[in-house]
């Protein structure tokens, strides 16, 4: 049998079993007000009935979909939705009690006369005056109030879940429209790093075949990671490590020792999601826009580490930096970083997770805060 069949069964047994003992319970203590012992048991198990039939939907439909709310607001909403659906158990079990222990001539009295009675009452309430004392008899009013406050409560439940749901509707079409608009965004990353690995292939074809040969081949690879993550949200941190540490290899494979590179890594938790080409278009920007004179050596650091509630990863370099005019001005639009900075707001929904340090002549840093 199917795991998830076997819990739903499990489930219903478990509901089922619940319902019979509150019945049970129920019962024996309704035996006290009344010397038949089959009215205790329809009364009790009416109650019972009354509170599963109350509760499953709360638990089944509307307290799924609370997640779109804080988790304060989570646990008002789920105690007053399982309020109402409580007392609205008990007042149509406590109607269905006072129907069934009342004297056969009571409730006829009660049905034909004083229930119609108070219903007009009701309904002419608010054109003319009258008195709710002489009208009603002591038990009508209790049934009459009981049904009516039973009513309120499905209406008051009815709107709240209803609420619940337009919420739900709404966070559902933001969501589809963040992923189509994380997905453009990625589209539009891709492309851009698949041209720049070929020209740097194609550069060394005639000065040194066998290097460029190898570079293809860690570009074969570099590309697999790109297509087994193309309809991908986010993936494991420790992925885009791996796949940051294939692409460096392709750029010392090009620049030899010209292109110095340090990698220091304390972590402790490289499951966590993250967006796909997070830190190779940083690292392409500084051997770019960085490094204008290549006889002179780059020095690249990149490091991983955990402070506090953030995954913190850094790209430093010691290149010419940017001026302080341009650096207050980034991230530009359609910029590689405000790409960056764009996806990880969609995926986190915390504003200024990318940070950029630089000194001109000196270089460069650029932090990236995960969320833990």
């Amino acid at each position: 049998m199917e795991p998830r069949r076997y819990k739903q069964i499990r489930k219903i047994i478990l509901g089922v079993s619940a319902v019979l003992l509150a019945g049970a319970f129920l019962s024996f203590a309704f035996l006290a007000r009344t010397a038949e012992a089959y009215r205790a048991i329809l009364i009790g198990y009416f109650y019972a009935f009354c509170l599963s039939a109350a509760i499953w939907p709360v638990y089944r439909w509307i307290a799924p979909k609370l997640t779109i709310f804080s988790p304060l607001q989570q646990w008002l909403l789920k105690t007053a939705l399982y309020t109402v659906a409580i007392s609205a158990a008990y007042l149509t079990g406590l109607v269905f009690q006072t129907l069934i222990l009342l004297p056969p001539d009571s409730l006829r009295e009660i049905a034909v006369e004083h229930l119609w009675k108070g219903f007009v009452f009701v309904v002419s309430l608010p054109f003319g005056k009258g008195s709710s004392e002489t009208l009603l008899s002591v038990q009508s009013r209790g049934v009459l109030i009981s049904f009516f406050s039973m009513l309120f409560l499905i209406g008051l439940a009815s709107m709240a879940g209803s609420l619940v749901e337009l919420r739900w509707q709404q966070n559902r079409q933001r969501q589809a429209l963040e992923r189509a608009e994380l997905t453009a965004l990625r589209a539009q990353m891709e492309p851009h790093f698949l041209f720049n690995s070929l020209n740097t292939i194609a550069s060394m074809i005639r000065q040194d075949p066998p290097a460029a040969e190898r570079l293809l081949l860690q570009l074969s690879e570099i590309l697999r990671y790109l297509f087994q993550n193309a309809s991908k949200e986010a993936i494991p941190l420790r992925r885009e490590i791996e796949f940051t540490r294939q692409y460096l290899a392709l750029l010392q494979a090009r620049f030899g020792e010209k292109l110095q590179v340090e990698w220091h890594q304390s972590l402790r938790q490289d499951s966590r999601p993250v967006p796909a080409l997070l830190l190779q278009p940083i690292i392409e920007n500084v051997v770019h826009h960085a490094w204008p004179d290549r006889q002179k050596p780059l020095k690249i650091a990149v490091s991983v580490s955990e402070t506090g509630r953030y995954i913190v990863l850094v790209v430093a370099d010691d290149g010419r930096g940017i001026a302080p005019e341009r650096l207050r001005q980034l991230p530009l639009p359609g910029h590689a970083l405000e790409n960056i900075s764009e996806r990880l707001y969609l995926l986190f929904k915390e504003p200024d997770l990318l940070q950029i340090r630089s000194q001109y002549g000196e270089g460069t840093t650029v932090e990236i805060h995960i969320p833990l």
